[in-house]
């Protein structure tokens, strides 16, 4: 009876951190498309070194973050395709000063994938 108790107890806590994990991947992710969109909006004030230095926080973050996610994570590619984004985006207004919304949007876009690859869904239980 004892093993089944500790057998539960194991089974409880990894549940109650796999959605820790699912809320953490959820806020982070929020928090940084929340840094870029304000970036673009910086942007599109005519501010690009503003816009610039709020990336850079932003890629500070992600780069801490992306330690943890790729720990966590089950998908590296879609960690590195984040970071490969922020680079290009950061390049792209560093030598130009401007930056299409394009390259924005598929930014927001690679961040909202990782929270959406870790939610819970059918798919990802079987």
């Amino acid at each position: 009876m004892i093993k089944e108790i500790i057998a539960a107890s194991i089974l409880i806590v990894l549940i109650v951190l796999s959605l820790f994990n699912i809320s953490f991947v959820e806020h982070k992710t929020e928090t940084l498309k929340a840094d870029v969109e304000k970036a673009q909006v910086l942007l599109n004030e005519g501010k690009p070194d503003e816009a610039l230095e709020c990336l850079s926080s932003s890629l500070s973050s992600w780069e801490d973050f992306s330690k943890y996610a790729g720990v966590m994570l089950r998908h590296s590619d879609e960690i590195t395709e984040v970071s490969n984004n922020y680079y290009e985006v950061m390049t792209v207004l560093e030598t130009t000063g401007s930056v299409s919304d394009i390259l924005f949007e598929k930014l927001k876009h690679v961040l909202t994938d990782i929270a959406d690859v870790e939610s819970l869904s059918m798919s990802s239980l079987f």
